[in-house]
Order: C-alpha cells, then sequence, then structure tokens
C-alpha cells in the first residue's frame, strides 16, 4: 500500500498552536485510511515545540514566535524529522496544513502578525519538496489519488504491433516491460513463441487475433487464437466483426466472440470493439454482448482505425458494463495526465508503449 505523509492536526491530533486541530472532515480521514498507510507529523512538535504555544510565522526566511522568539531552529529540526519518515516510508505524496510555517505548501502568513497570507512555502513543506516530495493542502486532497507513473505502468499492456518490428525489438521490449513491472507485452502473433522463450515466467505475453480489421472468419480467429496459446499467450486481445455489427447480425457476432473465448479457456480474453467507427447504441449493445459472452475485456481501440481511446468511450464503456468486465483504453495515450484520468474513468488495463518511454525519459533525466 502507497505511504501518504500527513499533517497530524488533520488526521484531528491536538497539536496545533493553540491546542486544538484541524481535523479533516471523518469520511475523508476513512477513505484516506483505506487507500493509503497514512504517516502523520507534526514538524512543529517533533521539532521540540510545546503544545500549547505561541503562533509563529516566517519573516526574512526565519521563523518567529509573536512574542519575537527565534524558533527557526526548532522549525528546521521538524522539518528533517517529516524528511526522515518520509524517506523511511517511501512517501512521495504529502497533504500539509495550508499556509502553516512549517506546512504550508502555496502560501504563509507574511510575518507581520497581521492575518495576511503570501505566496510562499513553510519549512518542512519546503525540504519536502526539495526530494522529490509532492505536497499539497488539505483542500487538493482529491489529487492524492491520482496514481503514481509506478501504479499506471503496472496496468500497461507495452505495446507493439507495427508490421516490421524485428526480434531484436520485441526482445527489447520485454526488458523494458520487465523492468519497468509491466502487465504484458503486446505484440503479433509471429513472435509469442520467441518472446515467451525469451521472457519465460517474467512476463505476460499478449497478442492480437483477427488484428486489425477483424473481418477473418470466426474459424479462422478461433484457429489463431489456439495457436497464439499453443505459443504461449497469456493473453489475447481479439477484433471483433464490425460487418456484423452495422448489420445488427447480433447473434453472429455472439458466435464469433464465443468461438475464440472457447479456444481461449483459462487465458484472459479482451475484445477489441473499434469505439471510432461505432455510435453510441452501437457501443451499449456491444458492452452487453462482451460481457455474455464472458469476456474478461472490453477494449476500445486497435490503434490502426480512424482514433484511439477517448474519455467519453472508456466512461461509457465502464458504466454499461459488470464489474466482471474490465475496460482496457488504447490508442493514442501519449501522457501520464491521461492515463491518469483513464484510470479514474474506470479503466484496468491500458495499451501503449509511450508510458513506459517516459518512464525511462524521466529516468535518464535523473541520472
Amino acid at each position: 500500500m502507497r505511504s501518504l505523509l500527513i499533517s497530524s492536526c488533520l488526521l484531528g491530533n491536538e497539536c496545533k498552536y493553540c491546542g486544538g486541530s484541524n481535523k479533516l472532515d471523518d469520511a475523508v480521514i476513512s477513505d484516506l485510511k483505506k487507500n493509503f498507510h497514512l504517516v502523520p507529523v507534526c514538524p512543529e512538535v517533533a521539532g521540540g515545540l510545546s503544545v500549547p504555544r505561541e503562533p509563529s510565522e516566517i519573516r526574512g526566511g526565519n521563523v518567529y514566535s509573536s512574542s519575537g522568539r527565534d524558533v527557526t531552529k526548532e522549525y528546521e529540526k521538524g522539518a528533517d524529522t517529516a524528511v526522515r519518515l518520509a524517506e523511511r516510508f517511501s512517501c512521495d505524496i504529502a497533504v500539509m496544513k495550508q499556509s502553516s510555517p512549517s506546512c504550508g505548501s502555496k502560501t504563509v502568513y507574511d510575518g507581520t502578525f497581521s492575518n495576511k497570507i503570501i505566496p510562499g512555502y513553510g519549512i518542512a513543506a519546503g525540504k519536502l519538496m526539495e526530494k522529490g516530495v509532492k505536497v499539497m493542502d488539505e483542500k487538493c486532497v482529491n489529487e492524492v489519488y491520482a496514481p503514481s507513473i509506478e501504479d499506471i505502468l503496472k496496468i500497461c499492456d507495452h505495446t507493439l504491433l507495427r508490421v516490421d518490428c524485428t526480434e531484436n525489438e520485441i526482445k527489447e521490449l520485454c526488458d523494458q516491460a520487465i523492468k519497468y513491472d509491466c502487465a504484458s507485452v503486446c505484440i503479433p502473433p509471429c513472435h509469442v513463441a520467441g518472446a515467451k522463450r525469451y521472457a519465460g515466467n517474467k512476463l505476460k505475453i499478449c497478442t492480437v487475433i483477427g488484428f486489425p480489421n477483424g473481418y477473418s472468419t470466426s474459424a479462422v480467429k478461433a484457429f489463431e487464437a489456439k495457436d497464439a496459446v499453443k505459443n504461449g499467450a497469456d493473453e489475447i486481445d481479439m477484433v471483433i466483426n464490425l460487418s456484423m455489427v452495422k448489420d445488427k447480425a447480433w447473434d453472429n457476432l455472439k458466435e464469433d466472440i464465443m468461438a475464440v473465448r472457447k479456444a481461449t479457456k483459462g487465458k484472459i480474453l479482451k475484445v477489441i470493439i473499434e469505439c471510432c467507427l461505432l455510435d453510441e447504441e452501437e457501443k451499449i449493445k456491444l458492452c452487453q454482448i462482451v460481457s455474455e459472452c464472458k469476456a474478461d475485456f472490453i477494449k476500445t481501440s486497435t490503434g490502426f482505425s480512424k482514433g484511439g481511446a477517448t474519455f467519453e468511450d472508456v466512461d461509457l464503456m465502464r458504466k454499461n458494463c459488470p464489474s466482471s468486465v474490465k475496460v482496457k483504453a488504447a490508442g493514442g495515450i501519449s501522457s501520464i495526465d491521461d492515463a491518469a484520468e483513464f484510470m479514474r474513468l474506470g479503466a484496468e488495463r491500458l495499451g501503449t508503449s509511450r508510458i513506459v518511454k517516459i518512464a525511462m525519459a524521466a529516468e535518464q533525466k535523473e541520472n
């Protein structure tokens, strides 16, 4: 479980300068506890200041109490404690009390004790940010649910479906997916056996069936799927027959999907419906049919047609499929923000190669 550094007063601990707290709503605290290991800290108390104590504000880079006492040393000590806690529990995010001389991340009081707020950050918040911790105030607490890049990578099918991809490129793709802990690699059927031999049990191998147009016969798709499983595929992404959709030949479409479902028993099956070629009514109908066929995922796109995944389509699919059918967004996912929004809307798998590239670029920048 991800760890979250949080100001103790926000959890109801009475460590505020006046002896009170700044407790968040019980429902907010309950949600935080469900989703994070909470690491509370009060830098002032950790720095040796008492409760209650005089209010303090930052002036000229130092911290002074309302009586003029220089308490910078105590605030620095408390800030160092907050940093050590963040490092000990691998906290990459913190929720801190707004405008506090320790914890303010955007604003602080101006040092005149006249209740005037100016842009700035507290001593602890500043040191945490220097260490790469994202610090936000309690008004932005919902932002903590934004997934980390590690969370995103875990649901990525790291994808290479280019028609001229080489064996060495597939091996490199596998190496990257293993390094960044991706859900799988998604590769052409002709490379499945080699990838399985190369990666072994370190990585799930996904491949595509009836790809990218979906108009192979059901028998051909079933044969492709059986062959892929025999060669070591763990997951199958099949393309539906769009002609059947336009003809409203729903029974034939069910048979098409079920032929592959039967050929992939015990394996993950994702059904690509190519949303960019469908109207809303067709999308909703396909959510129903894919669910009835006991597929594991419904997938937005091949990435080889007129468009890729959209927020609207993922939202629609999630709302019209039972919880037993997960949603995969694929095609055109180009940023961490896009990936996070797809996850927020209910996508539990992402088909993309760009997220790994972003992670690699960030790692190179750090080095």
